[in-house]
């Protein structure tokens, strides 16, 4: 794909998922951040401004929902999230 300007790529993305989690009240978003982290195949967690207070990036095989079922079990219903299948890059 061609921009106006530059050049675009596309390709297959590793299996990136994103969580999108609202944590409690009353967490410690440090503590959090930590134990997250210590999960195998998270690359990177931020904090963010919007409903949702951490947004957790890891990459997983098929049929690994390790993370998953850790964030489903420690923070219930508080979170959602996406699967990334294509990377598009400037």
């Amino acid at each position: 794909m061609k921009g106006k300007n530059n050049m675009v790529t596309v390709k297959k993305a590793n299996r990136y998922r994103f969580f999108f989690i609202k944590p409690t009240v009353n967490s410690n978003i440090n503590d959090v951040v930590e134990k997250l982290l210590r999960l195998r195949n998270i690359i990177e967690v931020l904090i963010s401004e919007d409903d949702y207070g951490i947004i957790v990036r890891a990459c997983q095989t098929e049929g690994d929902d390790s993370i998953h079922d850790y964030i489903s079990k420690n923070f219930g219903g508080r979170f959602s999230e996406a699967v990334c299948h294509y990377k598009y890059r400037k």
